[in-house]
């Protein structure tokens, strides 16, 4: 032990004092402190005070032969401790303040008034011997030789041999003197020796029991209500002389469970649960946390680096308030923990990390199934709310299937960072258990597979939704059940390095409402894809209706869109944005297939803005063979080229395929069939402008004011036809046009001598007035109004 004397007497001058026996006094340059420390038999602890300014004395330094003038503290009524050096001279001593009135001195120092008087003073303070001069007391203690003990005890311990038992017992001694000199904080050993100190005498103590040291301080106040609580005494600890109205002793500093008598050995359920209903917290120390009992915990929970708590099998943990913890395992053990929360805890209680569950990427190849450890973080969030479960960047080992709790947001830290590895088949990677559940920003690879047949996602509840992902070959990507009402898939990409077989897909949609496919990509050019990107119905299928399929784009060979009412009925469909951009040889037979089987009907869709080019054999295919019906289908905005195979194609084996809109926006004319016919198929309405070399028709109306001209241009430098005009009831007219550079007119068809047409252009007053003419040059009609009043005037042109 080395026990620190707090000096009452201190120099302001480097100084160091040291004898055979440890007693070790020094003071470093330039600090204001001094350190007196007693070190025998590994006794003690040191402290350090400040030095205070006070009176001055002489002291003779040997090694330079020359004399220091020093402050001294005031020694009124007080044992004071100062430095031996060989002699000090009387001249020296005059120096000396008569209010000084005791000086120690250790060693063989001598000190006198040069009249040979001494007054000599033992070191408990008795007088022995006086001298006096000039008007000063002096004195002086006693030599102790090399000893330079400073306490009772310890001048008993001198010349002593003693025990280990003995040396110990006196060590307890000399501590107390020292302490109680000194006024150092006790050592306890246990809560026992901390409640039985004299708090008028002690206020400050370092309890030494093991999982609960720390320092307490002796706190007045009402303390009773935190007593009553702490039963484990973690915090608040009573003092046995002390009623807790009046004060208690309170840890200082942050505590744990440990010190409410938590441990890794035995179940810390109690200690949990006072912690928490005294602190409104729950913290865990580094290390181990037993529980074995179950247990709720409704106040926020945090975590020291390295801390973790075991849950013994059989038993829940719950936790209904946040956590706070780094990325670290902090929930082990074969029990189970729980994260559902009440009603009045924030959403961010549930925003947990995987890690906290024994998850971590590893960047080796191959590793150990992650899957259970997922699952059990899953599992923690329950089916009540909304939760988030966090991965890193990294490769994440899964070789078991997980099933995802209600609102349950599994987030990667986005395509190519958070990666899933699988080197096994015959499971879905994720499930849904409930609605809301969201997958994003993460990618699936295979391992020591080529491919696998089960899907990496699979929805069956609602309002689900699903963004940036990608994956690796895969006979099935996302699969929307029915159920799975509402869901979202936006920004999926699929690589596919194996041919994933015949009737695979990237999303398949076996039934649901409302179902919205955002952004669906092939990005690369191998022979390899799956059978179509996004497939609804087919075997299996319930109903689908409401079904949006937007901004597909690839280079592989396969379907973007396939409509396949096989099972069950498809109404109500979206098809917009489809960009095909393949190559020659690994191009699909058509880019999107409407087709129905048995008795079912697709009802209800409309294609736009679509560019097809000139690989694959059709763009569009609609096929009837149910009993059933295809029909209410509306085209628009959309491109087909390529000099060979179909544009749009209409196959009908069964069943009714009609009511098909086509309008004017829709270009297959460079398709050496742009609209193909297999069948008896009804109410196939295309507009003319889609028509090329078709007979066509346009209609124009307009209000010509008189004396006033209205002009058409039939955006062709040669156009050659007929034109049937008619105003009001009376005026009536049929002329067969040419209009080009050198235009001509013909005589009117009908007898009536005011209805005209002549080969020049009109401004409103050209020609004769009362009549009602047609004007044509280079490819524009002109229709004048001389007729005396407004006119309204029906124009209809009908292409050679």
């Amino acid at each position: 032990m080395t026990a620190a004397l707090r000096l009452r007497m201190l120099p302001r001058f480097p100084a160091r004092i040291e004898g055979t026996d440890g007693v070790k006094v020094e003071r470093a340059s330039g600090s204001p402190d001094l350190t007196v420390s007693l070190d025998f038999e590994n006794l003690g602890d040191i402290a350090t005070i400040p030095d205070p300014e006070q009176n001055y004395f002489a002291m003779y330094d040997a090694s330079t032969g020359a004399y220091h003038r020093i402050l001294l503290q005031s020694m009124i009524d007080v044992a004071g401790v100062a430095f031996g050096y060989p002699t000090i001279a009387a001249a020296e001593l005059a120096n000396v303040p008569v209010a000084v009135h005791a000086i120690y001195v250790f060693g063989d120092a001598t000190v006198g008034d040069g009249a040979g008087g001494l007054f000599i003073d033992s070191n408990n303070g008795s007088a022995t011997t006086f001298v006096s001069g000039d008007g000063r007391t002096w004195y002086l203690a006693e030599d102790i030789g090399t000893d330079r003990l400073v306490s009772d005890n310890l001048k008993t311990l001198a010349g002593m041999t003693l025990g280990a038992a003995g040396l110990a017992i006196l060590a307890d001694a000399v501590q107390a003197d020292v302490r109680d000199y000194l006024d150092i904080p006790p050592y306890v050993a246990d809560r026992t020796a901390l409640k039985a100190l004299d708090t008028t005498k002690d206020t400050l103590a370092f309890n030494k029991e093991a999982g609960r040291q720390g320092i307490f301080q002796w706190t007045t106040g009402d303390h009773s209500t935190q007593i009553t609580a702490d039963t484990q005494e973690g915090v608040y600890i009573k003092a046995d002389a002390i009623a807790s109205t009046a004060g208690a002793w309170v840890r200082v500093g942050d505590p744990t469970v440990y010190h409410f008598g938590g441990s890794a050995g035995a179940n810390s359920a109690t200690a949990i649960s006072v912690m928490a209903a005294v602190m409104g917290f729950v913290r865990f120390p580094t290390g181990a946390t037993k529980l074995g009992a179950n247990l709720t915990v409704d106040v926020p929970v945090y975590f020291q680096d390295a801390a973790y708590v075991t849950v013994d099998a059989t038993f829940t943990l719950t936790i209904t308030n946040r956590i706070e913890s780094s990325r670290q395992w902090i929930f082990r053990g074969d029990g189970s923990i729980s994260l559902a929360h009440d009603s009045d805890s924030g959403e961010d209680a549930r925003m947990v990390h995987v890690s906290w569950f024994g998850a971590f990427p590893t960047p080796a190849v191959g590793g150990t199934d992650q899957g259970p450890l997922i699952q059990k973080a899953c599992t923690a969030m329950g089916n009540l709310r909304e939760s988030v479960i966090e991965f890193d960047v990294g490769n994440y080992y899964v070789d078991s299937g997980i099933t995802v709790t209600r609102g349950c947001w599994i987030k990667g830290a986005g395509t190519r960072r958070t990666v899933f590895k699988v080197d096994a088949d015959g499971f879905d990677v994720f499930t849904t258990d409930e609605t809301a559940c969201r997958f994003t920003g993460i990618q699936f690879e295979l391992d020591t597979i080529t491919t696998r047949a089960n899907a990496w996602i699979r929805v069956a509840h609602s309002e689900c939704y699903i963004e940036d992902i990608f994956w690796q070959s895969a006979a099935l990507g996302i699969v929307v059940e029915n159920g799975g009402t509402a869901c979202r898939i936006k920004d999926v990409t699929g690589v596919y390095g194996a041919d994933p077989g015949a009737g695979s897909s990237m999303i398949r949609v076996l039934g649901a409402t409302g179902v919205t496919i955002d952004g669906v990509r092939i990005p690369t050019s191998s022979t390899l894809a799956p059978t179509a990107m996004v497939h609804a119905g087919g075997s299996g299928a319930s109903a689908i209706s409401g079904l949006s399929v937007e901004n597909t784009s690839g280079v592989g060979p396969c379907l973007h869109v396939h409509l396949q009412a096989s099972a069950a009925n498809i109404s109500h469909v979206i098809i917009n944005g489809v960009r095909y951009n393949g190559f020659a040889g690994t191009a699909p037979a058509q880019v999107i297939k409407l087709e129905t089987a048995s008795t079912f009907s697709i009802d209800g869709v409309s294609i736009s803005d679509f560019q097809i080019n000139s690989h694959p054999t059709a763009g569009i295919s609609l096929v009837q063979a149910s009993s059933g019906v295809l029909e209410n289908v509306t085209m628009s905005n959309g491109v087909i080229v390529g000099a060979s195979g179909n544009g749009v194609e209409f196959i009908r084996t069964a069943g009714t395929l009609g009511s098909v809109r086509i309008d004017g926006t829709v270009d297959a004319s460079e398709r050496a069939t742009p609209f193909s016919y297999s069948g008896t198929v009804s109410d196939i309405q295309i507009s003319p402008q889609a028509l090329p070399n078709v007979n066509s028709a346009f209609s124009y109306f307009f209000t010509i004011a008189d004396d006033s001209v209205a002009t058409i241009d039939l955006r062709r430098s040669v156009f050659s036809g007929a034109v049937h005009l008619t105003a009001g009831s009376a005026r009536h007219g049929i002329f067969t046009i040419r209009a080009a550079s050198t235009p001509t007119v013909s005589a009117n068809r009908v007898t009536d001598a005011n209805t005209v047409a002549t080969a020049a252009v009109l401004t409103g007053t050209t020609g004769t007035d009362g009549n009602l003419t047609l004007g044509v040059q280079s490819g524009v009609l002109y229709i004048e109004n001389r007729l005396g009043s407004s006119q309204s005037v029906s124009v209809t042109v009908m292409a050679a």
